[in-house]
């Protein structure tokens, strides 16, 4: 039972990589399959079909995510300003899976492209990301730790905005100035609101 959870584990995370590297339309199973070590028939085995892979592969680079990247500080017992401003500072966290020596800066731009089902997917995981940083607001400003005059909602996608701002800023620009900037308007106006 193991080895088979290691096997499946194995060839999410070299579709995680390769997609993130090559496209989703431009990595084939076989690429997969090669990548983790295995032969094509594997694959198959796991997964259905390649669209499977692909939503296995969005689902685990969201669990990096939230466990050891921006998302993790949402957990933490630091003031909520500090989470946020901690959330912030690792965006855009670039996850490592060690396994394969290999990063993922933009699987969710590229996997968000290549098909309906994995936009959706994602857009379901930004949605809970935005509704957990609410709820992490609503619960600073009723435990008087924010300003009471701070409406969650609109906070919380203020920040989700200025996150992915600052992470396509990386991916796509030069110019790691605008994302510093980005970083310290929204650091200095947290610092703001807090009491």
């Amino acid at each position: 039972m193991r080895a088979q959870q290691e096997a499946r584990q194995r060839l999410v995370e070299a579709a995680i990589a390769l997609f993130a590297t090559q496209g989703y339309h431009n990595t084939t199973l076989a690429e997969v399959a090669r990548e983790a070590g295995y032969t094509r028939n594997i694959v198959r085995y796991y997964f259905s079909s390649k669209e499977e892979l692909g939503c296995a592969a969005i689902d685990e680079w969201m669990r990096l995510f939230a466990e050891q990247a921006a998302g993790s500080h949402l957990i933490t017992e630091m003031h909520p300003v500090d989470r946020l401003i901690a959330m912030l500072e690792d965006f855009p966290t670039v996850l490592r899976l060690e396994s394969i020596g290999s990063t993922a800066p933009g699987l969710g731009y590229g996997m968000a492209a290549a098909g309906e089902t994995f936009r959706k997917r994602l857009a379901g995981y930004q949605k809970r990301m935005v509704e957990a940083v609410e709820s992490l607001v609503a619960r600073g400003v009723a435990a008087g730790q924010i300003a009471d005059t701070v409406d969650p909602d609109e906070l919380a996608h203020l920040f989700a905005t200025v996150c992915a701002g600052i992470r396509h800023v990386t991916l796509m620009w030069d110019r790691k100035s605008v994302s510093e900037d980005a970083r310290r308007w929204m650091k200095g106006y947290l610092n703001s609101l807090r009491r």
